[in-house]
This record gives structure tokens, C-alpha cells and sequence, in this order.
């Protein structure tokens, strides 16, 4: 049984009353913990066709077409193959397989080259990675498409994630904030997805991880100094959601992704991102009726009809005038008919969440006879720890991570499970 050492705490009385968490929206305690966990992350998906090169030695784990595990194989030559989805399962090569996993030894890398969509991707993995068939539904047609999980120790895995998550030339402090918050987020999502195919996705969908052949140092001495360390909503694991700029106020988790219960989730106020200094937190974004018609549809928020109006609701359902934090919108189509209390988050990432588009939740909306325009301030959902102003806190304040932790997830228990 692993052993909790609290590493800080911070209580406060009126928690207390609050009902007691729901096992379905908080995972259980995990006692069972006895060294760092495995991690399975999906690195691609829904791949039509594929390179793979294994720069060294490796093993290789299959199972046949006909529900076989064949006796472990593999080479001590590097190899390209080409990677196919079949009818069946995988093609490599010349040989086709229900499922494939490839184990590289020490100082083996491999190197996936596909094709997703219309776009080319490039993957590069230390550790084990698995390949396997899954069918998807294409404009009314079921095709076969190629999965790629990573499978590899939850420490390393954080080295990748704050590459892709927080520059490395960020204040010490901050990227230590940056890999407990990261570190409780992967655990949660290992404790509640054991029946999955996968724990966290390589993308925004999750926490974006970028592995590399030589991290940068300062990245892995902020995983090495907080090994372990995890966050505790009333001493359950929870997802410590985090985003860029929040815009003055961090948002309240139980509007965005309507998650009950997790007091360390709930919006706080946070001027920092705001004196960051490293973007300006304002921004713009028009698009036409028709053009926004067409997301919706993409992402089957609308069936059908034209987008005429967009209102926005804070909390509460009350409908916004001025800009703040938005937590629903009704969709106005032609002929009266309104898609009513839209998720904010849904809406946004609908229509365009990159830098350029529709950036966060908090904003105005104004209408021209064309077009839908969209000001605010922020980039992401909002919910949990402020990147931005992490960095003020530790650059400008000297906050050391336990500090900068609890500003953000306020009533957390910052403790050390491994």
C-alpha cells in the first residue's frame, strides 16, 4: 500500500458541509500505488496508410487474424515497413495482424510516418508502442483505420508534456506547478479509464505531449524534483484541468464540464495572466453566418438550418450583454428555431479554439446582417491553474509550486504517492 506523505495542506471549514463526492465523478483513492504507473497514450488515430522505422533493436508481441498470440519475435537490424489497416487488423509489411506491439530496446527508437485526414504526421517513441484496427464511419461508409498507442512510465511521460505544454525557459517554480498538475490529470484518467483502449490523447484533447530524443534539462529536473507529488480533492485523485490565460478569472469547472463536487475545480480570480507581459490577453474573431453554420454541422452541434444569432449565458443561465465568463449559448437558426444552453467549451472548440479564432470563453457577441462577431479575453476553457499566470506568480512574486498550486486549486492537498 503506498504510503501518503502530505507535502502541504490547506483546510477550510466550510467544506466540511458539502456533501460527500460521487464515486462516478471522482476516482477512488489510490491506495494501491505502489511505484509509478504506466501511462498508455494515444499518439495517433484514425490513420489510413503509414510508414514505421525501428532505428535498432526490438521485439515484436502479435497476435494473429485468427486470435493467436504468436511467440515473441522481433530483430536486432533497423527496419522501415509500411503500415496498412486491412479488413481484418494491421498490415506490416508483408504481414497482417490482429494487433501488433513494438518493443524497442535501450537507445531504439521508432519512428511513425502517416497520413490522418489530409494531413502528414511524424511520431517518435522510446518505448512500447501498439498498434491496432478501428472502424469509423466516413460520410455513411464504415472504413478500417490504424490506432497507435504509446505505452510508457507516467514520469518520463511528463518530461514530454511539459515540452509540449510550457516553455522550458519558464521560471523553475512554474514548471514544477506545471508537472504536478499534469502528473494528477494523467493519474486521474489512469485511475477512470482501466477499461479504455487508451488513458490520455497526445493532443489538446488531453495535455499535448511532445517527446524528445534529448530533453531539454530543465524539463526533466522539474519532473525529477516533484516525482510523485499529486494533487487531492478530499484525498481523491481528480482532473487538475489547466489552460494558457484565463483573463482575469479562472472558470468554474462545474459549468464547463459539468463535473460535480470537486471543490479544488471552482473559479477563482486571477490577475496575473493579465501582467504576464508575454501576449495580450484581447482578442478578436469575426466569421460569416454561413461559415459558422458549416462548423456547427461539422462537429453536429446543428443538424440543420442557418445560423442567424449566437447568445451568450453566464452563470446561472443569465444571458450576457458585456463580456464575461460564458458558460452556454442559445444558437439562433432561420425560422425562430434555438439550440438552447450549448456548452460554451463544445461551442467554442466547434467553431475555431486555435490562436486567431475563438480563443476562450469569456466574451461579448455582436451581430452585423452577415457576420458574428466574437471579443474577449483568455485563451482556453478556463478551468483549473492559469499557465500565464503561473509564470507572474513565480517571476514576479517568487511563489514556489506548493504556493502557486493552491492559489488555483483552492482546499487541494498537495501529496506524494511514489
Amino acid at each position: 500500500m503506498a504510503v501518503l506523505v502530505a507535502m502541504a495542506f490547506l483546510s477550510l471549514t466550510c467544506y466540511e458541509s458539502l456533501p460527500p463526492p460521487e464515486e462516478r465523478q471522482l476516482a477512488v483513492y489510490p491506495t494501491d500505488i505502489k511505484d509509478a504507473p504506466e501511462i498508455r497514450v494515444l499518439a495517433a488515430d484514425d490513420i489510413e496508410k503509414g510508414t514505421l522505422s525501428v532505428t535498432g533493436p526490438f521485439r515484436l508481441r502479435v497476435r494473429s487474424v485468427d486470435g493467436r498470440d504468436l511467440p515473441l519475435g522481433g530483430g536486432k537490424d533497423a527496419i522501415t515497413v509500411q503500415i496498412l489497416p486491412t479488413s481484418r487488423g494491421v498490415k506490416l509489411g508483408m504481414d497482417e495482424y490482429e494487433q501488433a506491439a513494438i518493443l524497442p530496446d535501450v537507445g531504439t527508437w521508432i519512428i511513425l510516418r502517416c497520413t490522418v485526414g489530409e494531413r502528414e504526421q511524424t511520431h517518435e517513441f522510446r518505448d512500447a508502442l501498439h498498434l491496432s484496427r478501428r472502424l469509423v464511419n466516413r460520410d455513411g461508409k464504415v472504413v478500417a483505420r490504424v490506432r497507435a498507442v504509446a505505452r510508457l512510465n507516467i514520469e518520463e511521460y511528463l518530461v514530454g508534456v511539459l515540452a509540449g505544454e510550457m516553455p522550458a525557459s519558464w521560471p523553475m517554480e512554474a514548471l514544477r506547478a506545471q508537472a504536478v498538475a499534469s502528473r494528477t490529470f494523467a493519474l486521474y484518467h489512469i485511475k477512470t479509464r482501466s477499461n479504455k483502449e487508451y488513458d490520455v490523447a497526445a493532443t489538446t484533447r488531453s495535455q499535448v505531449w511532445k517527446p524528445q530524443r534529448q530533453p531539454n534539462p530543465r524539463l526533466v529536473t522539474a519532473v525529477n524534483s516533484t516525482r510523485g507529488a499529486v494533487l487531492l480533492d478530499r484525498n481523491r485523485i481528480f482532473p487538475a484541468y489547466f489552460h494558457s490565460q484565463c483573463g482575469g478569472y479562472t472558470a468554474d469547472a462545474r459549468q464547463v464540464f459539468l463535473v460535480k463536487d470537486i471543490v479544488a475545480l471552482w473559479g477563482v480570480r486571477c490577475p496575473y495572466c493579465l501582467e504576464s507581459g508575454e501576449r495580450m490577453s484581447m482578442w478578436r474573431f469575426a466569421i460569416t453566418k454561413d461559415d459558422l453554420t458549416v462548423r456547427l454541422q461539422q462537429r453536429s452541434l446543428i443538424r440543420s438550418g442557418s445560423v442567424q444569432a449566437v447568445r451568450p449565458r453566464g452563470e446561472g443561465g443569465k444571458l450576457l450583454t458585456s463580456m464575461g465568463r460564458v458558460y452556454a449559448v442559445d444558437v439562433v437558426l432561420a425560422g425562430g428555431t434555438v439550440m438552447k444552453n450549448v456548452p460554451a467549451n463544445d461551442f467554442r472548440l466547434a467553431v475555431g479554439g486555435e490562436r486567431g479564432e475563438m480563443e476562450s470563453t469569456f466574451f461579448s457577441v455582436a451581430h452585423t446582417p452577415t457576420q458574428i462577431i466574437f471579443e474577449g479575453q483568455g485563451f482556453g476553457h478556463g478551468v483549473g491553474m492559469c499557465q500565464h499566470g503561473a509564470r507572474y506568480l513565480a517571476e514576479k512574486e517568487n511563489r514556489n509550486f506548493r504556493e502557486i498550486l493552491l492559489r488555483y486549486y483552492v482546499g487541494a492537498q498537495l501529496a506524494r504517492l511514489w
